[in-house]
């Protein structure tokens, strides 16, 4: 299973992980534990995660820094003990779309979704004991995606940081099968809630609509690898999105939207394969005023 529809979004779709200490234990319980990701770009066509083999855990603010040239993302999933990276590349990234997700794949807690060069952006995410393996799927511009170039690795949550709940926000963003709950966005910038309510994994890209298209339109887009006459229904290139989320599992994250319509959709499959979510409902139109 692809985290994305690279066919349509590689093209136009916009972390050297460098995990910060993460403070003492007597501030566990009121505060956040800080964490800090770097992105970096060591050589041409080469990327990097810098990550220790251990983070500590429980409520995580990630602060996600791209100082490469390209776009990247910082996508988690807990795993298995036992579990590799490798295994990780061939069994869930690496795989057609439509696979069933492995067992293997535990939960996923969000991240960092697609930041431009030079930009940052900061989430709070919950992160258990555990194993998780990291990486981005975004691709170079010969359609080869970072994670098989050095964006994969691996860390290990042995102790709990933070104990403090995520930030409460006035908007929220609650995925299921097969919608969005949207509630609270505005013009300008937005801090909210994306709460997944389902039984499936979920991740939430929002792209601009063109002057007069139609919800149609962009189904009719998607669904064609975007080889439709006339030009693009859905501005791409001002796309935004958010790292994959499981089943009960919530990220207090950002973004700014401008005036107008957009859509919101998932690219996910089922845990036991088939189709992209976007396909069976999750493709909504949402006005932003």
């Amino acid at each position: 299973m692809r985290l994305r529809l690279a066919a349509i979004c590689a093209a136009a779709i916009l972390t050297a992980l460098g995990l910060t200490a993460c403070g003492d234990d007597s501030a566990s319980s009121s505060a956040p534990v800080a964490l800090t990701v770097t992105a970096s770009e060591p050589s041409e066509g080469k990327y990097a995660f810098d990550a220790p083999k251990e983070v500590e855990g429980g409520t995580v603010q990630l602060t996600f820094k791209n100082t490469g040239a390209e776009g990247h993302e910082f996508g988690l999933v807990k795993v298995k003990d036992g579990t590799t990276p490798d295994q990780v590349l061939k069994d869930l990234l690496d795989t057609d779309e439509g696979a069933p997700i492995p067992d293997f794949a535990l939960s996923a807690p969000g991240g960092a979704g697609g930041t431009a060069p030079g930009a940052s952006s900061v989430s709070t995410i919950s992160l258990d004991k555990g194993t998780y393996v990291y990486f981005c799927t975004f691709s170079d511009d010969n359609g080869v995606s970072h994670y098989k170039n050095g964006m994969l690795g691996e860390f290990t949550v042995k102790d709990i940081g933070s104990t403090a709940p995520l930030p409460t926000t006035s908007a929220s963003v609650q995925p299921s099968e097969y919608k969005f709950d949207v509630k609270g966005l505005k013009a300008g910038d937005n801090t909210f809630t994306f709460s997944n309510k389902g039984k499936e994994f979920h991740h939430l890209i929002a792209v601009p609509m063109a002057d007069g298209a139609t919800l149609d339109d962009v189904s009719q887009f998607l669904q064609s690898n975007g080889e439709g006459d006339g030009p693009p229904p859905i501005d791409f290139e001002k796309e935004q999105d958010l790292a994959v989320t499981g089943p009960g599992q919530s990220q207090v994250v950002s973004m700014t939207f401008d005036q107008g319509s957009y859509v919101f959709l998932c690219f996910i499959s089922d845990k036991a394969g088939g189709p992209p979510h976007f396909t069976k409902g999750m493709l909504q139109q949402v006005d932003i005023s």
